[in-house]
């Protein structure tokens, strides 16, 4: 990976995770194809036993400004996985971001999203991604993290590891001009299959 790329994606801060309009910054490209194990199923679920979460997985791309989608606002409990990116159980670092709130459509106030407890998280806490050919990856996390948004960990989440790793997203801080100022990062790596 470039420091160029770096340096791009790192100007390419966080601008919100308000329930209007919310993004992370620019990705990094997947490892080349030589760096990547054999087949890993497409995930298709998380669940995280420690804060009682599971959700299925919503594929996410870039939006408009070149940053990774998130998962709709108006569905606050949807997951969603970066498939641009590495898949669960690749060597490399898969991303699966959710809301920490959001309000559903037609409701009158916002409610706690998927990823609302993350910050709760510890080290040891088991993630399990249910893969589309009924394989679950087991991950453990190694830290979790709480930044301001103008001072992202681009490299931290999106740079090159070598061995398969999972980062969880999501918003925290306090809500100034309907936007949260941080975000909450749980950085996991695999520890098997099942």
């Amino acid at each position: 990976m470039t420091r160029t790329v770096l340096a791009v994606a790192a100007v390419l801060v966080l601008v919100g995770c308000a329930e209007s309009a919310v993004s992370w910054p620019t990705p990094q490209p997947p490892p080349p194809p030589a760096q990547v194990a054999g087949p890993v199923a497409e995930p298709v679920a998380v669940t995280i036993p420690a804060l009682d979460v599971t959700s299925t997985l919503t594929g996410l791309g870039l939006d408009v400004d070149g940053a990774m989608e998130v998962p709709p606002v108006d569905e606050p409990q949807q997951a969603g996985w970066y498939q641009l990116g590495v898949r669960p159980g690749r060597p490399g670092p898969a991303v699966v971001a959710g809301h920490v709130s959001g309000r559903p459509e037609g409701a009158d106030r916002s409610v706690p999203g998927v990823f609302a407890d993350l910050h709760e998280l510890a080290a040891g806490d088991e993630v399990l991604i249910d893969r589309a050919d009924g394989t679950t990856a087991v991950f453990e996390v190694t830290a979790v993290e709480t930044h301001p948004k103008d001072a992202f960990p681009t490299e931290a989440v999106y740079g090159d590891v070598a061995i398969p790793a999972l980062r969880l997203i999501t918003c925290g801080g306090t809500v100034t001009d309907g936007s949260y100022d941080r975000n909450v990062i749980a950085f996991a790596v695999q520890v098997g299959v099942r």
